[in-house]
């Protein structure tokens, strides 16, 4: 049974996770890729398709990334050896006689609205199901802005973030006076969804005011989305999509989506995006300087108004592998 004590959490875990947009990899080109602390070689085959596969030759070690794409092929630079999408040599120039041992292991991916996800796992086992981000295909919200960025952080320390309520009012004090955690529970698919109840300050386009947020994951620990209504003029909705892609263990790519309830008012949409963003640009600003130094205390000594702290960290452990 997978407890607090048995992982470690200073690895990085299992799940979906984002690596960039549709525009990351083109048609026919090959790229080398670093994430989950690992060298990958990506690549796009003629039929549009993505592969994902660990970057060296099975037979005397060249580098994929050097290689070229024949039809929806990777064909090895040193001696022409072909990979199809599943990691399988298919072609031998020299020989009739492929060795059945002659396969590379690829990652799982999926190309969804303009980004591309790929599962990462320290074993074999099958991905955990897919994350659905439904608003991004309905007409009634309008997304625009994205934004990726190279933070300093473990994807654990993120990830804690959403059970701490007590660092709100201290870390987010330009405009947060208050933070309290309304509910915190499993939901489908394993994804956790937490309500909060944040009293703001006033202060520089928008007025002080309670806001009601929801967070919830998905797929993982790599991925939460958030809904509020932040303005009261008019009144809207909001929806912060926050993606984290470990690149090594203390080091990671955050993509950012802020969506707004379609006012079918371009200067509306503008103006909530705009500020929308700024506002959760500068809370990851201010995390940042806490991410970047903080360590992982295996007994924290907790206060009883700090949050689900462990709670949390019980749910989290099922995405981590087991300490050595």
């Amino acid at each position: 049974m997978t407890t607090i004590k048995s992982v470690d959490f200073n690895k990085i875990p299992k799940g979906w996770f984002v690596i960039g947009k549709s525009s990351l990899i083109k048609k026919g080109n090959v790229k080398t890729i670093h994430y989950f602390d690992q060298e990958f070689v990506i690549y796009r085959g003629k039929n549009r398709e993505i592969t994902i596969l660990t970057p060296h030759c099975v037979h005397l070690g060249a580098h994929l990334g050097d290689g070229v794409i024949v039809n929806n092929c990777l064909r090895c630079p040193f001696h022409g050896w072909e990979y199809n999408s599943q990691g399988q040599v298919i072609k031998i120039p020299f020989t009739n006689t492929i060795p059945r041992r002659a396969r590379k292991k690829t990652l799982p991916n999926k190309e969804i609205n303009g980004f591309i996800f790929v599962y990462f796992t320290h074993d074999n086992e099958p991905p955990i199901p897919f994350p659905i981000v439904s608003f991004l295909n309905q007409p009634h919200w309008k997304y625009s802005h994205v934004r990726e960025s190279i933070i300093d952080a473990s994807i654990y320390s993120i990830s804690e973030n959403l059970g701490d309520k007590a660092h709100f009012p201290v870390v987010h004090d330009t405009f947060v006076s208050h933070a309290q955690l309304d509910s915190f529970i499993t939901e489908e698919n394993n994804n956790l969804k937490a309500k909060l109840s944040v009293s703001t300050k006033k202060g520089f386009c928008w007025r002080a005011q309670n806001i009601e947020i929801t967070l919830k994951t998905l797929g993982g620990i790599s991925a939460a989305i958030s809904q509020f209504h932040l303005f009261s003029f008019p009144s809207t909705s909001v929806h912060a999509l926050i993606f984290i892609t470990p690149i090594d263990s203390t080091s990671l790519l955050m993509t950012k989506i802020v969506a707004v309830e379609n006012k079918k008012n371009n200067f509306l949409n503008f103006l909530y995006n705009f500020i929308t963003s700024r506002v959760i640009w500068q809370t990851i600003i201010e995390d940042s300087s806490i991410w970047e130094k903080r360590i992982v205390l295996d007994h924290p000594v907790l206060s009883s108004d700090d949050g689900p702290i462990i709670p949390l960290r019980k749910w989290m452990a099922q995405f981590y592998p087991l300490k050595k």
